[in-house]
C-alpha cells in the first residue's frame, strides 16, 4: 500500500492543526477565573 502526500493535503493537515493549537492556547488563556469574584446564592 502507497501512502500519497500531495501539497495540498499536506497543507490542509498544517492548517488544521493550527487552528487546533491555536484554540486550545486561547481557551487556556481565557478560561482562568478572576481572582476578585464574588458568589453568591439565594434560596427561594
Amino acid at each position: 500500500m502507497f501512502l500519497v502526500f500531495k501539497k495540498d493535503k499536506i497543507m490542509a493537515f498544517v492548517v488544521a492543526c493550527c487552528t487546533v493549537f491555536a484554540l486550545f492556547l486561547m481557551t487556556s488563556l481565557f478560561a482562568k477565573v478572576p481572582e476578585n469574584t464574588l458568589e453568591t446564592a439565594t434560596t427561594r
